[in-house]
């Protein structure tokens, strides 16, 4: 009983000591908030929750994981959270106060084609929209992709590089996504000439978010949360997104 009262009063007086445990994330390729695993640069939302868990005195795992299937099990509990969380209604969830980005969606199309995305009625003018497996846009948007025929699902852990390819050679017309992820993906595979925005359309902030089955989803989500802000205030912050080229969203 002594031991067990001492070891409370230690962790009572030193609150960054914790009995060390790991927290899993997971999500597919969506760089520059998650790249690839064990590299320099896993993505910036990456390197933010792993400073902040281990400074709380946790381990953070990070893999890649279609998002489909990312976001399937860590709701059932398989894993801790999702890093790209841009929806506050997906059940099964509870999302970081703090967001870690802002998600500027649009459409995008080979560079020096004439169509332009206005409204949903736009989408019917294109022979083929390829759209990443399991992403969330507008209820609008959405409801279009699960019912129209001119739609071509594209799956795995990495869709923008094979949505690309498939709309430089003609195989798709437009995709929807994140402008940041599109552009960091040119820029890196020296492409930045070869497409062009044809429309934004929803603009949403980017969350990390904790499953209601992970019996730590609560401290997880407060510790990433108050660490986000702790991160700002000391600069550390601002040089995780300098390695990314990229400026603090607010």
């Amino acid at each position: 009983m002594k031991k067990i009262l001492v070891l409370f009063s230690l962790i009572w007086c030193f609150p960054s000591i914790s009995i060390a445990d790991t927290i899993t994330l997971v999500a597919d390729k969506w760089c520059p908030y998650t790249c690839s695993p064990k590299t320099v640069q896993p993505g910036y939302v990456v390197e933010i929750s792993r400073i902040v868990h281990e400074k709380a005195g946790h381990k953070l795992l990070y893999k890649l994981v279609p998002w489909p299937r990312a976001v399937k099990e860590a709701r059932n509990g398989k894993y801790n959270g999702i890093i790209g969380f841009t929806k506050k209604d997906v059940e099964g969830f509870i999302n970081t106060e703090n967001e870690v980005g802002i998600a500027q969606d649009a459409f995008f199309v080979k560079s020096g084609e004439s169509w332009k995305y206005r409204e949903l009625s736009s989408l019917k003018e294109i022979e083929v929209v390829g759209y990443p497996n399991g992403y969330h846009y507008t209820p609008e948007i959405d409801k279009y992709f699960q019912k129209a025929n001119n739609v071509d699902v594209i799956p795995g852990d990495n869709p923008i590089k094979p949505m690309v390819k498939m709309l430089l050679k003609g195989r798709i017309n437009t995709f929807p996504e994140n402008e940041m992820v599109v552009k960091y993906f040119l820029k890196q595979t020296n492409q930045t000439d070869k497409l062009a925005i044809a429309g934004e359309f929803n603009r949403s902030n980017v969350y990390v978010g904790f499953g209601l089955n992970s019996p730590t989803h609560q401290r997880d989500m407060k510790i990433l949360s108050d660490g986000i802000q702790m991160l700002r205030t000391t600069g550390e912050l601002d040089k995780i997104l300098d390695r990314y080229g990229i400026k603090d969203w607010r």
